[in-house]
């Protein structure tokens, strides 16, 4: 019989996206799903365009966000982010977190819900050449593989010297090439962390990404100075991810956010 921790995991997703009796179940749903899952926050731009919204101070506060940024983490085999996001985040970790109750209940949600008892794996995409290997991320209990190309890890080698470094050396170091080999050694669900200027790569032909959780601020157009680059149009992206559910709407820390899920299949 699944914990109080995991059962509260799942009612919180069911409150957030469960339409009624006759709408998907969206924890269940989750059981099963695998594929690639990519996670972003979006604000609107004056031209109705969306942008992602830049990690830093100033950024829109959302804890729901911030909740479903844990959730896909929890669903996760292995986690790919990038060492841009590295150097703008110089404590980011992939471990569980949240406020209150959230790391319990996501932790039990991983363990008994979906059956992972294994931490995922951090994966960080990178040219290699200014990476900070003193970042945490390479310093857990289980250290982050570094994905990049032949130039990369000739450079990373002779710096890490007799460091414990774990190389990945492919010969097209991009998103798409690191998310092949996830699945090639077995990762079920492969959780995306990246900026637009990554991330799109998996939405052009033949798109990759099996799966997009996207919160959106909706209070107001976002500024100038909190815009991390373009994301597809709305139109587009449902294009891409035709089946999606409920949208969900919070008033948040900030103001005003919107919630959904987007699905390939």
């Amino acid at each position: 019989m699944p914990s109080a921790d995991a059962i509260a995991c799942e009612e919180r997703i069911r409150a957030l996206w469960s339409s009624g009796c006759s709408g998907p179940d969206a924890a269940l749903e989750m059981r099963a799903l695998a594929g690639v899952l990519h996670v972003t926050a979006v604000g609107r731009t004056g031209d109705g365009g969306l942008d992602v919204i830049a990690i830093g101070p100033g950024a829109p506060a959302s804890s729901t966000d911030f909740f479903l940024l844990n959730l896909c983490r929890a669903r996760a085999d292995a986690i790919v982010t990038t060492g841009r996001i590295l150097r703008s985040e110089p404590d980011v970790h992939h471990g569980v977190q949240g406020t209150g109750d959230e790391p319990a209940m996501l932790a039990a949600f991983r363990r008994e819900t979906l059956g992972k008892t294994r931490a995922p794996r951090s994966v960080v995409l990178t040219s290699g050449l200014d990476l900070d290997l003193a970042h945490p991320m390479f310093h857990g209990a289980r250290p982050a593989l570094v994905a990049t190309g032949t130039r990369g890890a000739a450079a990373l080698r002779a710096r890490a010297g007799e460091a414990d470094l774990e190389i990945a050396e492919l010969p097209r170091p991009d998103l798409r090439a690191v998310v092949e080999m996830l699945a090639r050694e077995g990762c079920g669900t492969i959780c995306v962390e990246a900026g637009p200027a990554t991330s799109l790569d998996l939405y052009r032909e033949p798109i990759a990404v099996d799966e997009l959780v996207l919160s959106t601020w909706e209070e107001r157009v976002l500024p100038r100075g909190l815009r991390a680059g373009r994301f597809l149009p709305g139109q587009d992206l449902e294009a891409l991810l035709p089946r999606h559910g409920p949208v969900a709407e919070r008033i948040e820390e900030s103001g005003r956010w919107s919630f959904r899920r987007l699905r390939r299949r």
